[in-house]
């Protein structure tokens, strides 16, 4: 036997188990711990869920009075709860607050967004992408790959044109090589639709790969 482990024997039936020392397991199978709790709470009765009336199995030393959860929560509906909420009084209120005084809350600007992160966010925006690809047969319409890493482009930029941030005619698809290529040359801001002309017709400087 192994120095770590000492027989025991079982609290219910009296078979002896090998054990390790720092455990405190007094039965041999799980149907005797069973048996020995029955015989701690009672064998199991019938008895009537409050809500519905449907009659259940439970022992009798439980407290439970509901057949299921649902019945519980339906049968709270429009109750005051019955937990006791701890108040503080106006004293130890008083001294909370003066032990925070100057504290930076840890939630502070969390949940401030920005009009612009908003639509950033918006499932208009989704839609409004997913149509210029579509409409663009997923190709980037400066170097005319299919397939590849695609950004939808704004003609008229995001931040300055509120109005047409979810216009399709104000959105082309580019691919993500053109579209920072676009945004070296002409910036992020005042952009309109002389510059994607020109941007356009204009011969690529760098070299693309092939496609993929």
């Amino acid at each position: 036997m192994n120095e770590y482990k000492e027989r025991k024997s079982c609290k219910i039936c009296g078979r002896e188990f090998e054990e390790y020392k720092y455990r405190n397991r007094k039965y041999c199978l799980k149907k005797c711990a069973s048996a020995d709790i029955t015989n701690i709470l009672g064998k199991k009765e019938e008895r009537a869920c409050v809500y519905c009336g449907k009659t259940f199995l439970i022992q009798p030393a439980r407290k439970k009075r509901f057949c299921c959860t649902r019945c519980m929560y339906d049968h709270r509906k429009g109750k005051p709860s019955n937990r006791k909420h701890y108040k503080h009084t106006e004293e130890i209120r008083r001294k909370i607050s003066e032990t925070k005084k100057g504290q930076v809350p840890w939630n502070k600007g969390k949940g401030d967004l920005s009009q612009t992160e908003r639509d950033r966010n918006d499932i208009r925006y989704e839609e409004w992408r997913e149509s210029i690809f579509k409409r663009d047969d997923y190709t980037c319409q400066k170097c005319k790959r299919k397939g590849y890493i695609l950004h939808p482009h704004h003609i008229k930029n995001f931040a300055q044109h509120k109005k047409d941030r979810f216009n399709v005619n104000n959105g082309i698809t580019l691919c993500k090589e053109c579209h920072y290529l676009f945004h070296n040359n002409y910036g992020y801001r005042n952009n309109n639709k002389k510059q994607i002309k020109e941007f356009l017709q204009t011969k690529l400087k760098i070299c693309l790969k092939k496609n993929m």
